[in-house]
């Protein structure tokens, strides 16, 4: 994606403006359509993980835990709009981690929540990088702590993929160009 992107924006160059928003374009369609492909692989993937599979300790939220932290640091007690309940899920998630009752689904369901916070952003009139960036973090945290629950190939898998399309999305000059990289 990355090459094909880079070739189309090279030919701009002193282009007209119509080049140049063609070019665009058709970099955005490029990604758009390679981001779909990829979410269908990590879709399949996620498909596969036994959601039951317990998460393994609490000292495994410890990453989770400060990305909130960080979270509430930069943004305050509202961080930004972001709903409070975010808080009060990540307390329940390590109280029921506590008592051996946290699941994977339980993490899968939170990203999924910290996922459509991160599109709604996105898609802002006025995006904020920060709160984008914070979010990213809460969402790699959590794939952190899915790690060191381990217990099969698919879930290592699923894992792996996620963390392949945030990076190649969500940073360098694909993720400048959807907006995510600050």
């Amino acid at each position: 994606v990355r090459s094909d992107v880079d070739e189309v924006i090279s030919g701009i160059g002193d282009a007209s403006p119509e080049r140049m928003a063609s070019a665009s374009k058709n970099a955005r369609n490029l990604i758009d359509d390679a981001y779909t492909k990829e979410w269908n692989i990590e879709k399949t993937l996620w498909d596969k993980v036994d959601l039951k599979q317990p998460v393994s300790d609490v000292k495994s939220l410890k990453p989770l835990a400060i990305a909130i932290k960080d979270l509430k640091n930069k943004f305050g007690p509202f961080a930004e709009g972001l709903p409070t309940g975010y808080f009060t899920e990540i307390k329940n998630l390590i109280s029921r981690t506590r008592k051996g009752k946290a699941t994977i689904n339980d993490l899968k369901q939170l990203r999924t929540t910290v996922g459509a916070e991160i599109a709604s952003e996105v898609g802002s009139q006025k995006p904020s990088r920060i709160r984008i960036s914070a979010l990213s973090d809460i969402d790699d945290a959590l794939l952190g702590v899915m790690e060191k629950s381990l217990g099969n190939d698919d879930l290592a898998n699923a894992i792996a993929q996620s963390r392949a399309k945030n990076n190649l999305f969500n940073r360098g000059t694909v993720g400048k160009i959807r907006g995510f990289d600050v």
